[in-house]
């Protein structure tokens, strides 16, 4: 972790105060770490418990986060909501059937913690149109496109 911090230094010629450190703590690692034990392993083992398939129990987790995000209204988001609705859907996608394969939170964890990472270091960096905020959604989009072909392909 004191390289990543190390690295958000070097990139964005910033300090690191006290606040700065709890918020990146705050984003980069506490919600994270909450977000996956909610709806990885609360949520999707309990729709697995209930009798929901693999492929609906990963659909439906990966629905409840995105739409869990709907309290970044809360904190003044606008219309950009909308965009970070789909983002968290195919992160959950993402997240979960990632879990489903390697049977690994704490892989999930550190996925989830590395993607909060780039987006704490984007915030810093400027506009929506920044190779930054490109290249990381872009990344996000292919695998989500590999993973929902994978989880569609599902039998159970």
């Amino acid at each position: 972790m004191a390289i990543l911090l190390l690295v958000y230094v070097l990139f964005t010629s910033q300090t690191l105060d006290n606040e700065k450190l709890a918020m990146f703590f705050a984003t980069a690692v506490a919600v994270g770490i909450a977000e996956e034990l909610t709806f990885r392993v609360a949520g999707y083992r309990v729709l697995l418990a209930t009798g929901s398939s693999v492929k609906k129990a990963i659909l439906l987790s990966s629905l409840l986060f995105s739409l869990f995000h709907l309290s970044n209204i809360a904190a003044g988001q606008g219309v950009e909501i909308m965009g970070q609705l789909g983002i968290t859907f195919m992160m959950g996608v993402i997240l979960a059937y990632t879990y489903y394969r390697t049977e690994s939170i704490l892989y999930v964890m550190f996925i989830h913690f590395i993607w909060d990472f780039s987006l704490f270091i984007n915030g810093d960096f400027g506009d929506a149109e920044s190779l930054l905020n490109i290249v990381p959604s872009a990344i996000v989009i292919g695998y989500f496109i590999w993973a929902m072909r994978n989880v569609l392909k599902l039998k159970k």
